[in-house]
């Protein structure tokens, strides 16, 4: 079974330079992208009881977000700072019983692991439905 430290070590060797590649900045597990028109947000979230991760998705305009707790500039933007309407979840391309996540706790291989989120990060459409607009407060 792998830990959450090899995970972060698979990560930071077979996913981050492919990031990094494709213009992302940061480190784990908030990484952002410049766009022009709009920055890129993506988040590595692991499950409260390990073993497990997902991706997150946002966007974010040019001029950051104003959230009730602030203004935040875009170049700092997190996932976490979108209001969860404007966020997607990326998970394995061929989930288990409707369980979408990347499980490493169990022996398929961190290689392998990292190939399928590789694979998602570089999906054809996979930002198409993630919209940098919408209010941080859509409830108020």
């Amino acid at each position: 079974m792998a830990s959450r430290d090899e995970m972060n070590a698979a990560l930071q060797a077979m996913v981050i330079p492919r990031l990094r590649d494709l213009g992302f900045k940061g480190s784990l597990p908030d990484f952002r992208r410049d766009c022009g028109d709009h920055w890129d947000l993506l988040n590595f979230s692991f499950h409260r009881d390990g073993g497990a991760l997902v991706m997150t998705l946002a966007r974010c305009r040019p001029d950051g977000i104003d959230n009730p707790m602030g203004h935040i500039e875009a170049r700092r933007a997190k996932v976490i700072d979108r209001h969860p309407m404007y966020r997607k979840e990326v998970g394995h391309p061929a989930p288990v019983d409707g369980d979408d996540w990347f499980h490493f706790r169990h022996l398929i291989g961190l290689k392998t692991l990292c190939s399928a989120i590789r694979g998602r990060i570089e999906e054809a459409g996979i930002w198409d439905d993630v919209n940098a607009d919408g209010s941080e407060t859509p409830y108020a």
